[in-house]
């Protein structure tokens, strides 16, 4: 067969006025108590020839897809690490899903399959670009200009797994790739064009469709710049991938470009949408409430214009305290930004206004002196900066999380969804 051709590239209004109401209202309440590489085209129809997997019954799913976006807390996936770990467990393993190209920042880590770098990458972020067509759905791309530079993902457990969709950019002057799935002969491709664009190419796993290993090395010393991979389950199962941006806040989201946004969300097409965002607002003094409360409404119809049919969760943020820079006083340690308990009502006004799920993290942790308790406890539960947790704790939030959404992926999964056949 030749080489395939390249391709190219529900709910009610959100009001600002009944969102700081509602704010208002909780907050008062609150103080009182390896064959031949495959393209696919950006815009998500597989070039023909290719192996696309099936799209989703519409009346009972047999694999179910949560996507988590947030800051930090997403970004290290102990929280999400441990939530997927439960749930696959529950639903069945439908593989890592994306996960970001190489180490792009010591705070993004992923515990569903190792990925390793060689020294020779760059890494560049959305969070600090001024062109974010240049981004995909990770936010990170990890460049490379030297021969025999490599990325690698591995499983000591074999997946079964679809072709591995891999997230490059292509065009003038760049370089080229050389993939190798298991022990298969490795693949050679150019990433040549004559526009540059963004492009995912699929890898076919071999005759026994499973991987252990997924290469890709760099072969001379242009330009190579790969941005994710993704990597889904053929049984049926449940696959939990997960974006993270340490710093950041839901307007990173507002910072992708409209049209790539859309693209990558249909190609991922997750049934369940996790936003995870609060803390970094929270502890901005200076925040405009009524103005971060427009601006998220407009991230929500962001995610609803790429993915009509997909259910959103919101988190709203745990429990934290102003160690730096903060007064200690006697009762339980440090301040709470004075931001953090209103950014946490406003998730939880947006939800009840909007008819969207709603978990709220502080609800795992006591309610008098939390943070300080939690930072005391044995085995120790939050870090010493009063803000993120330790693996203990994310992992304690993510057992209740994950009770949270067993109900909404049974509703997605159970056959009472099935349509009479006649």
């Amino acid at each position: 067969m030749g080489e395939p051709r390249r391709s190219t590239g529900r709910d009610r209004p959100l009001t600002v006025a009944a969102v700081i109401a509602a704010v208002i209202g909780l907050l008062f309440v609150t103080a009182a108590c390896m064959p031949q590489l495959r393209n696919i085209d950006p815009k998500g129809s597989s070039t023909p020839g290719a192996e696309r997997p099936a799209a989703a019954s519409a009346t009972r799913k047999t694999d179910v897809r949560i996507l988590q976006i947030g800051d930090s807390h997403t970004a290290a996936d102990f929280f999400t690490g441990e939530a997927r770990r439960i749930l696959q467990a529950r639903f069945g393993n439908g593989g890592p899903g994306y996960v970001e190209a190489g180490r792009p920042h010591k705070g993004v880590l992923n515990s569903a399959i190792k990925v390793s770098a060689s020294e020779g990458w760059d890494y560049s972020s959305l969070q600090k670009s001024d062109d974010p067509q240049a981004f995909g759905l990770s936010g990170f791309n990890a460049t490379a200009a030297r021969d025999g530079e490599t990325l690698t993902f591995s499983s000591e457990t074999p997946l079964s797994s679809y072709p591995v969709e891999i997230d490059v950019t292509v065009g003038p002057g760049q370089g080229t790739i050389e993939v190798k799935v298991d022990d298969n002969e490795p693949v050679r491709h150019s990433l040549a064009a004559a526009r540059r664009e963004r492009t995912v190419f699929w890898v076919p796993t071999g005759p026994k469709r499973t991987l252990s290993r997924l290469e890709i090395r760099t072969v001379g010393s242009d330009p190579v710049t790969v941005s994710g991979v993704g990597i889904f389950g053929r049984a049926r199962g449940l696959a939990f991938s997960k974006v993270g941006f340490p710093g950041a806040t839901v307007e990173v989201i507002d910072r992708m470009d409209a049209e790539v946004f859309t693209r990558e969300m249909r190609r991922l097409r997750p049934d369940i949408v996790v936003l995870a965002f609060g803390t970094n607002e929270g502890f901005n003094d200076s925040l405009d409430l009524e103005g971060y409360a427009a601006r998220f409404g407009r991230i929500l119809g962001k995610v609803r214009k790429a993915l009509p049919e997909a259910r959103i969760v919101l988190i709203a943020p745990p429990r934290a305290e102003r160690a730096k820079g903060g007064e200690k006083n006697a009762a339980c340690g440090y301040p709470t930004p004075p931001n953090l308990d209103r950014v946490r009502a406003l998730f939880l006004g947006i939800a009840k206004q909007q008819g969207i799920a709603v978990w709220d993290w502080a609800s795992v942790m006591p309610p008098k002196c939390g943070v300080k308790q939690w930072v005391t406890a044995t085995p120790k539960l939050m870090a010493n900066d009063r803000v993120h947790l330790t693996k203990a704790g994310y992992e304690l939030s993510a057992r209740s999380f994950a009770n949270f959404l067993e109900p909404m992926i049974a509703d997605l999964t159970e056959p009472r969804h099935a349509l009479p056949n006649h």
